[in-house]
């Protein structure tokens, strides 16, 4: 009898508990108050999935006079207002009212709520326009077209798209809708190409051509561009430092004349980096910059069917043949290059060097490198089809402590299976012996300068620093996991960040740490064997930093370095804000002690990392 009075009570109660939830979904619906939308199916995920669907239409229809000036197309404001549909599910309340045949599900937002939704975007709107307008002027011109568009595209995504404004440096204010076309065919208008040097080798039937980059007058710090090779538009290619590259192939590509050149601006590739960015890409109608991004220079006269030229042979490494050039004796930063050596013999080893990447007889070289150089140089050739694109270039000679280092050859890098090229410009240093000890990626002139231009810091430590710095992103690029293993210390501190959309404070973190984001703590072992998954499973890995931060610790040799770091995989790519704390006491064997990286700055703008620790 009990247990028949407590079955009738627990029936009783869900009974109850239905009704009420089917009174409340009814009292939501009957009320202005809220937006909302509805779903019935057999299951709750189905139900779920439909009611978000019905909730994003009403949305739309909320805000559908906002766009006009976008577009009058119902169903293109309901793909923009979709593109929100994250943001949506984090804000929207939920009731489900089960019953046997059918489950029934309401989500809503109350109408005074409704700019929630889009204030997310609009923050970040402003950030990337600050992004932007800071690369224009140090001339990152391929990370400034990138960030004005994203920032025009997320604007024209929004509903207060032809209201918002943006007060620049100088205190003007400006409607950004109206503004940022114009600065995007500013930019595209003030890109300079002048052709450098052209190679034909007529034996492969190949046409080189080396050309520079400049915008208003100065070389480009990056820069993406296709060409078009007489069939088609290549894939993307990234500049660097002003220096580029074009190759035709072919009898037809032997009498080119006409370098056809196009611009990237929309940034597809890395949106995946952003995932509003990417859905608004992939969901919307986004505006183009065709003829503007295009651009064509005569090189040289269409060469006549019956004239050959032949290609100049890479010169073997003598005295006489040295492409290494004696130029480049000036300043990086605040420091002086160091002139009062003798040069010769780390041409000639320079110079061999350039002769076993051009021929590929790379056992040519083998004799000239410490076992260090020797496992440096084959991750090198094996990072992509390697080719250098300037052989005139003008190298800088520093000595330092009991090495030099030679700055820098720009090389280009393809890789079979991804749509990338990369420009680096590849850093020597070379031992006392004369031979190769090291070969790494240069940092860009912006991190150089950066760092340089602390006038109380010793020369010798900024020079460590410098060369720390890029062995690091050498190390990643060309997959070293023994060297990175090596430069991290056993029991450092290895914290990676990932953004919640609800979570829990975590204890034992810094005060830094906010609550929005989650932060896990990994071993050396952990990390390494992360690594090592990401290595054997892309092609190729590629790092880019930028708006670095560097801090020294009072009366010691330790620093901490705050960056934005892009990183770019075959099958992969975000951004993020890394820290890392280097204590390079021990010059020769300088080790990470902390390494935090989260992909996003925390709510107040902060970044884990030099406020915790200097």
């Amino acid at each position: 009898m009990n247990f028949m009075k407590t079955i009738s009570w627990f029936t009783f109660l869900i009974f109850s508990v239905i009704c009420i939830n089917g009174q409340t979904i009814n009292e939501i619906k009957k009320s202005s108050d809220y937006i909302w939308g509805v779903g019935e199916s057999h299951n709750i995920r189905s139900a779920d999935k439909d009611a978000m669907e019905d909730l994003t239409f009403k949305i739309s229809m909320e805000v559908l006079n906002a766009f006009k000036n976008i577009t009058s197309d119902k169903e293109e404001v309901k793909q923009i207002i979709e593109t929100y549909e994250s943001t949506i599910q984090q804000i929207s309340k939920r009731l489900v009212n089960e019953n046997p045949d059918k489950t029934e599900v309401i989500k809503y937002i109350p109408r005074d709520e409704i700019n929630k939704v889009f204030n997310g975007r609009k923050k970040k709107i402003m950030e990337y326009m600050k992004l932007a307008e800071t690369d224009e002027s140090i001339n990152k011109i391929g990370d400034a077209l990138q960030y004005y568009y994203w920032t025009l595209i997320l604007l024209r995504s929004h509903p207060e798209n032809e209201d918002i404004k943006y007060v620049t440096d100088d205190g003007s204010v400006i409607v950004l809708l109206h503004e940022i076309p114009l600065r995007i065919k500013s930019i595209l208008k003030n890109i300079d190409v002048s052709v450098n040097s052209i190679e034909d080798d007529n034996e492969k039937q190949i046409k080189s051509i080396y050309f520079n980059i400049d915008y208003k007058g100065k070389p480009v710090e990056n820069y993406d561009y296709s060409y078009w090779n007489g069939k088609t538009w290549t894939n993307l290619i990234t500049a660097k430092n002003g220096n580029a590259y074009a190759e035709f192939i072919g009898k037809e590509g032997m009498k080119q004349g006409l370098l056809r050149l196009k611009s990237e601006y929309i940034y597809e590739n890395k949106s995946k980096i952003d995932l509003e960015i990417y859905n608004v890409i992939e969901n919307t109608d986004i505006p183009y910059f065709s003829k503007a991004a295009e651009m064509e220079v005569t090189f040289m006269k269409v060469i006549p069917e019956d004239i050959k030229v032949e290609k100049e042979k890479p010169v073997e490494p003598t005295s006489a043949g040295a492409t290494a050039s004696t130029a480049g004796e000036s300043k990086t930063g605040s420091s002086t290059m160091d002139t009062s050596f003798n040069k010769f013999p780390y041409k000639e080893l320079v110079n061999k060097f350039i002769y076993a990447i051009e021929t590929r007889k790379y056992e040519d070289i083998q004799d000239d490198l410490t076992d260090n150089g020797k496992d440096a140089f084959e991750h090198l050739i094996r990072y992509g089809k390697a080719k250098i694109i300037n052989t005139q270039v003008d190298l800088k000679y520093l000595k330092f402590e009991k090495n030099v280092m030679v700055r820098a050859i720009p090389m280009i890098f393809t890789f079979e299976s991804n749509d990338r090229q990369f420009i680096e410009d590849v850093t020597f240093t070379i031992n006392a012996d004369n031979k190769i000890d090291n070969i790494s990626f240069s940092l860009s002139r912006i991190a150089l300068d950066d760092i340089m231009s602390h006038s109380r810091w010793p020369e010798d430590n900024k020079l460590q620093l410098i060369q720390f710095m890029e062995n690091y992103k050498t190390a990643y690029a060309l997959e070293r996991i023994d060297f990175i293993e090596s430069i991290f210390s056993d029991d450092a501190l290895i914290i990676i960040g990932r953004i919640l959309e609800k979570a829990e404070p975590i204890d034992g973190m810094y005060g830094g740490f906010k609550k929005d984001v989650e932060y896990i703590r990994l071993s050396k072992a952990e990390y390494m064997e992360r690594l090592r998954n990401v290595f054997n499973q892309n092609e190729f890995v590629n790092i880019h930093f930028e708006q670095n931060e560097v801090r020294k610790k009072n009366n010691s040799n330790e620093y901490g370095i705050q960056i934005v770091q892009n990183y770019y995989s075959t099958n992969y790519a975000d951004k993020g804000y890394l820290f890392l704390y280097i204590d390079m006491r021990d010059t020769l064997h300088p080790r990470i002690l902390v390494r935090s990286w989260q992909p996003e700055k925390n709510a107040d703008g902060s970044v884990p990392g030099l406020s915790d620790f200097f």
